[in-house]
């Protein structure tokens, strides 16, 4: 799949041909062990808290090689999955257990690219993770979503999907690449020691968990704090 097909491509040629891995519960997939191949591969992260005590969770979506995983099929394409609903429940779950009720998420989408967004069966998989998210969060669990670093990739696949937020797409905010316009939004809302530098927080900030293989993102944050020094 081209650009010009991912630019004239309709939703529901998108979701015709879908196939859902599972029909586990909620908590059969909470309670499902991700192959360390996944977890390896899309960690994730509670960076902190906002003001009421809401869970910050950063996702970062754009450094995903989620083609790798679903091209090659098989057990780990059908535990990826399960895998993102388990984010999504795992993040929701812990937000109404917080004082706030509520969690925080920040996509980042940098690095996203056409060898992601022309393989039609990514495609398909993560436009369809935006309906399973509308029916995990939509009951007023997110209390704000930021997608920042969007390029004009992710801006069809964008306009392609936020229809099945629903009503939770006025939750979310979505910014591009430019970091100097949209670091002061997040500030203005969300505290500054809560979240990496990179994201307008302080120097040396550590999250408070690493979901995933914690030595992988361990690195990788190690990575982006020497990128910010340099």
């Amino acid at each position: 799949m081209n650009t010009q097909i991912l630019l004239t491509i309709s939703l529901p040629i998108l979701l015709c041909s879908v196939v859902i891995a599972t029909n586990l519960t909620d908590a059969e997939i909470l309670a499902f062990e991700p192959p360390k191949e996944i977890l390896k591969n899309i960690p994730y992260y509670l960076s902190g808290y906002d003001e009421d005590g809401a869970p910050i969770y950063v996702v970062e979506l754009g450094k995903y090689d989620l083609r790798t995983i679903v091209e090659n099929g098989g057990e780990n394409a059908k535990a990826l999955d399960i895998y993102l609903d388990q984010m999504f429940l795992s993040m929701a779950q812990n937000g109404r257990k917080s004082s706030a009720k509520q969690f925080i998420l920040i996509a980042d989408l940098e690095g996203f690219d056409m060898r992601q967004a022309s393989h039609f069966p990514t495609i398909q998989l993560i436009i369809s993770k935006f309906s399973r998210f509308e029916q995990v969060v939509g009951n007023g669990t997110m209390k704000q979503g930021w997608i920042v670093n969007a390029n004009f990739i992710w801006e069809r696949v964008w306009q392609l999907a936020s229809p099945l937020l629903g009503a939770l797409v006025n939750n979310v905010k979505v910014y591009g690449t430019n970091k100097e316009i949209w670091k002061p939004k997040l500030l203005k809302e969300l505290p500054r020691d809560q979240l990496p530098e990179w994201y307008g927080g302080v120097a040396g900030h550590k999250p408070v968990e690493i979901l995933g293989f914690r030595e992988i993102l361990l690195q990788v944050l190690k990575d982006r704090d020497q990128a910010v020094l340099g």
